[in-house]
């Protein structure tokens, strides 16, 4: 599966993110899920239980990667301002939870000897 698959589900399953948006989420996704899955993503079909989980496991990263970093804690309307509170994580971090939730039972991430 290419990233140009993944984008194309992306949009198809009702992507939120268009533009400069998610040209930055997925400069920050894809090559996380590459070195994570040691490229085994690359040979996942589309059409396969697998396949449709990465799917689902870009989506939800892409989405995680364009928030804020934190909960909103504040919002002000005269002279505008947000306070945002940190939720303990780091977006690496974050990212990396998604992926194991998502693909942590397919066997991508599997890190032992070669079969």
């Amino acid at each position: 599966m290419t990233l140009s698959d993944l984008l194309t589900a992306y949009a198809d399953g009702g992507g939120t993110l268009t533009g400069d948006a998610l040209r930055r989420s997925v400069q920050e996704v894809w090559p996380l899920m590459l070195m994570e899955t040691r490229n085994r993503v690359l040979s996942t079909e589309a059409d396969s239980g697998p396949g449709r989980t990465v799917i689902e496991c870009f989506s939800a990263m892409v989405e995680a990667a364009s928030e804020t970093g934190g909960s909103l804690r504040s919002e002000t309307l005269g002279q505008w301002s947000r306070t945002y509170q940190e939720s303990g994580r780091t977006r690496e971090e974050a990212l990396r939870l998604i992926l194991r939730q998502y693909l942590g039972e397919t066997g991508l991430l599997y890190r032992g000897w070669p079969a």
